[in-house]
């Protein structure tokens, strides 16, 4: 029905930064994302399995199938063991927009929950930059294999294959 009207395809998403995710029916995607919404609420769990139901029926998708499945459409980046001042320690998503503590906008730095103190930037900053060198080092040294033997190329230059 109603629903349908505009089917869409891929061109109908934005790219935005962030995005990791194929998404290729507007219908089923707006769906997905509202019963999301309303699965949150407790009191609603029964009329939200029979609107869920419907609603897939009406887009083509069997309501068990893995395209019916919710996923988060942001990148997450998560930095492991941040340490606070007052020694508290937890994993950061670096990706995650948190709202501010007065409701109005998003929080522009990260916080400890325990004690509320904003962790050290610059630090976290050291950390980011440490792992893209150590990434780069792990690239750069890795094992040059020949196509031909499978084997580690001893001379990564050579015009002739050794095999």
């Amino acid at each position: 029905g109603e629903i349908m009207k505009d089917n869409g395809g891929p061109e109908s998403f934005p790219k935005l930064p962030g995005s990791h995710l194929k998404l290729r029916r507007p219908p089923l995607e707006f769906v997905k994302n509202i019963l999301v919404l309303l699965e949150l609420d407790p009191d609603v769990e029964r009329e939200v399995a029979i609107l869920k139901k419907s609603l897939f029926a009406q887009v083509g998708v069997q309501e068990y199938s893995g395209e019916t499945k919710w996923q988060n459409p942001a990148t997450r980046y998560v930095l492991p063991d941040v340490f606070c001042t007052c020694g508290e320690s937890r994993d950061l998503d670096l990706c995650a927009i948190v709202p501010s503590e007065d409701g109005e906008g998003f929080a522009t730095s990260w916080t400890c929950l325990e004690c509320d103190t904003e962790y050290d930037r610059e630090d976290i900053e050291r950390r980011l930059v440490d792992m893209v060198q150590r990434n780069s080092t792990r690239y750069q040294l890795q094992d040059l294999r020949d196509s031909k033997s499978g084997r580690v190329a001893i001379k990564a230059m050579a015009k002739q294959s050794e095999a």
